[in-house]
């Protein structure tokens, strides 16, 4: 999954939650699935998004470390 992949499904998953019905006194059970299912998704991918970052990081800093080490 790349990183464009990522940000576009939470783009869509903020997307429809911002369509579904909030104020509305009766929600239908479906709509209320709905919802927990996009917010499940949307916390997930957020997770991955965060790890690769730290992974990417974590990557650089390795980069730099090995470099400086091999410039003395």
């Amino acid at each position: 999954m790349t990183r464009n992949h990522i940000r576009t499904t939470v783009a869509r998953a903020n997307l429809l939650l911002d369509a579904m019905p909030r104020t509305h006194p009766r929600h239908s059970c479906d709509d209320i699935a709905k919802t927990r299912r996009l917010m499940t998704i949307k916390n997930r991918l957020g997770r991955i998004v965060v790890a690769r970052l730290y992974v990417d990081d974590l990557v650089s800093s390795a980069h730099s470390a090995l470099s400086r080490t091999h410039d003395r």
